[in-house]
């Protein structure tokens, strides 16, 4: 059985079909948390397992992190009183929860890529070709960073999570039950 099977058979919750398909059919447990680029999915599983991590942690290394990451796509997709707002909501929204962390990176990467698609209509009713032209490429430019800080930010979440969490828990191992699991 491949950990994807594992997963969906011994979870309570269905992973998200982006983890699945990462996932793909030869990873094992030890591996997969090692090499895992999302730091969500990381807290996923702990969850599954039942494992909470300090609330005091999820702030700092979570949530904080995020919303600095959301001004940042905010900023480039040229939506600045939006990232001054998140900047100043960076540091007072301490008792986040990790979930919330996850819902903003989403909404964050959404806001960044309906700019890009309104700058992009709005370049499609600009006179010149050439404006419209430099428009779409601002506007692809804007939708391309904040697509890297987001891979980033994933990236640095999951680095977070591996500090705290060095080598896959076994709590997570016995959520996988009797699983026969590649190595």
């Amino acid at each position: 059985m491949s950990l994807a099977t594992a997963l969906v058979a011994h979870c309570s919750v269905r992973p998200c079909a982006e983890a699945l398909a990462w996932l793909g059919r030869r990873r094992s447990p030890a591996r997969a948390w090692a090499a895992c680029p999302r730091g969500e999915w990381l807290l996923w599983i702990l969850a599954q397992a039942g494992i909470r991590p300090p609330m005091e942690w999820v702030a700092r290394e979570v949530v904080a992190p995020a919303f600095g990451y959301a001004a940042t796509a905010m900023s480039h997709a040229a939506l600045s009183e939006q990232a001054v707002s998140l900047r100043e909501h960076e540091a007072a929204l301490r008792g986040a929860t990790a979930a919330t962390a996850a819902g903003i990176l989403s909404a964050a990467a959404e806001a960044a890529w309906a700019a890009r698609d309104d700058a992009a209509a709005a370049s499609a009713a600009a006179v010149s070709a050439a404006a419209a032209s430099a428009a779409s490429a601002a506007a692809d430019a804007a939708a391309g960073a904040a697509g890297d800080a987001r891979n980033t930010e994933h990236r640095r979440c999951a680095d977070a999570v591996r500090r705290l969490y060095p080598a896959l828990p076994p709590e997570v191992l016995a959520l996988l039950g009797t699983a026969r699991v590649p190595r």
